[in-house]
């Protein structure tokens, strides 16, 4: 469902997407990256205040399962992570 989620916002299906994060987050309540692709969801269709929500909840989570990224800024789109 996660990753359905991920191509209906490369559509940009927006609305597709947040339901389907939505259903993500239902089901994992602590996964940083449903909140994240949601709060980007949210971003794009002018939902600023609800994607502001969802950023600080995916940080909030991130920083409690230690930085899953580990400090790396990843590629959202790509998945690729600068080796700098």
């Amino acid at each position: 469902m996660h990753n359905r989620g991920i191509s209906y916002e490369r559509l940009g299906h927006y609305k597709e997407a947040i339901k389907d994060f939505t259903r993500v987050i239902e089901i994992d309540p602590d996964n940083a990256n449903a909140y994240f692709n949601r709060g980007c969801c949210y971003d794009s269709v002018g939902e600023l205040d609800l994607a502001i929500s969802d950023y600080s909840v995916a940080l909030e989570l991130d920083m409690r399962n230690g930085g899953a990224n580990n400090g790396e800024e990843g590629d959202k789109e790509t998945n690729e992570y600068d080796d700098d």
